[in-house]
């Protein structure tokens, strides 16, 4: 979808890829704020690795808890 690669998280019928109310979760090793993160996932954000200490969704790395940053 416009030249990125998503995988439904759950069933879905014509929900657009992109935003946080779908199902749709991007395969890339950036940081999306509409991807649901688990502990121990690994983000690539604003020149720094972050891993998820716990469940996440919406929360910036760097900005909150949930994350620490890892080289």
């Amino acid at each position: 979808y416009e030249g990125s690669v998503f995988k439904a998280r759950n069933w879905t019928k014509g929900a657009q890829p992109g935003l946080t109310e779908s199902p749709w979760q991007e395969i890339t090793d950036a940081w999306r704020a509409f991807n649901v993160y688990h502990g121990g996932d690994e983000v690539y954000h604003n020149g720094q690795w972050y891993r998820a200490k716990w469940w996440t969704q919406e929360e910036q790395p760097g900005m909150a808890t949930v994350w620490e940053p890892f080289h």
